[in-house]
């Protein structure tokens, strides 16, 4: 049971904040401003994402790593500044990641606690490339945010390039502009079309060469928890994925609006560190774990998210007239 004189510790944690860490510390790297928002988070060494372990919410639930869901217990907000992070998973209610113990040592557990204002609950990003980070405590800044063989988080002694130690941030909030765009994959020059430029419920929908037809311009509207997708083409059908409800390897056609979520898309931003091209995994509101994939036909369908080394479920919006 944790037992803490709160206004001291408040005391001492305004002063990691508020004051550059020890000389061999900070000196040795520079620290990153993380924008005030919601992210998903994912290890490099196993590609999974961090993750409140079954959703819990009470003081020491596990954080471990898990395949991608999309769920609030892998969305983390993040808020503070540059010397000291808040991070806080959407089914904490208050509760926030927190390393185990009143003090800080390699092999310690990572959970949940309430905030109590304590070091060992803040942390700061190390910007390395692109949106690779390591993660570290502000209580001892070797200690950082590491992943074992089974996918559990703790903290570790930082040992530089161990890849677990490695996690990507992409925020869980990308806003789109209200416009008209043209959608292709990463790894191909057609775009996505509306087959035979159709006009009907059912009708397919894949790739083609041909980006200055209608039935390859969508006009995306709404928010980014909940987008529209609507080819030029048509008056009222949008992109749908197949079904009443939301399954991997289900194909993605028009069908009338119905506001379902099976009709509606979320977009996951991934900036790559060569260059200024910004690619978006594209995700179903009705089933966050299912994504716009493309099979070795050029057909568009929903798929299980493989996480951002699967270069068939990255997209690039081309905003047009």
């Amino acid at each position: 049971m944790r037992r803490r004189l709160k206004s001291l510790l408040l005391a001492a944690v305004l002063l990691v904040c508020l004051l550059p860490m020890m000389p061999g510390k900070a000196d040795a790297y520079s620290l990153t401003t993380i924008p005030t928002g919601k992210y998903y988070i994912r290890n490099d060494a196993n590609g999974q994402y961090l993750n409140v372990t079954n959703g819990g919410n009470w003081n020491g639930c596990n954080v471990d790593t898990w395949y991608f869901n999309g769920c609030s217990a892998q969305i983390w907000t993040i808020t503070g500044n540059w010397l000291c992070y808040k991070v806080q998973p959407g089914c904490g209610s208050g509760r926030i990641l927190n390393q185990w113990g009143n003090s800080i040592a390699p092999g310690h557990n990572v959970t949940l606690y309430d905030d109590v204002n304590d070091s060992t609950q803040r942390w700061v990003f190390q910007k390395q490339y692109g949106n690779r980070f390591i993660i570290r405590c502000v209580a001892d800044a070797n200690c950082v945010l590491d992943v074992d063989s089974n996918g559990n988080v703790y903290v570790n002694n930082y040992v530089e390039g161990r890849r677990s130690q490695w996690w990507y941030l992409t925020s869980a909030e990308v806003t789109i502009a209200s416009g008209t765009y043209r959608i292709r994959p990463f790894i191909d020059d057609r775009y996505m079309q509306v087959s035979g430029s159709g006009d009907y419920n059912n009708c397919n929908v894949n790739l083609g060469t041909n980006g200055n037809i209608n039935a390859a311009k969508w006009q995306i509207t709404g928010s980014p928890t909940s987008y529209k997708v609507k080819p030029k083409n048509t008056a009222s059908r949008v992109l749908n994925q197949w079904g009443d409800y939301v399954v991997s390897g289900h194909n993605v056609c028009l069908w009338d609006n119905t506001n379902d979520p099976t009709q509606r898309w979320t977009f996951e931003a991934v900036k790559y560190a060569y260059g200024n091209l910004t690619l978006y995994v594209i995700h179903c509101a009705g089933n966050p774990s299912c994504v716009l994939d493309i099979d070795s036909n050029g057909n568009v369908y929903v798929n299980t998210y493989g996480g951002q080394y699967d270069e068939s479920q990255l997209w690039v919006l081309e905003a047009v007239n």
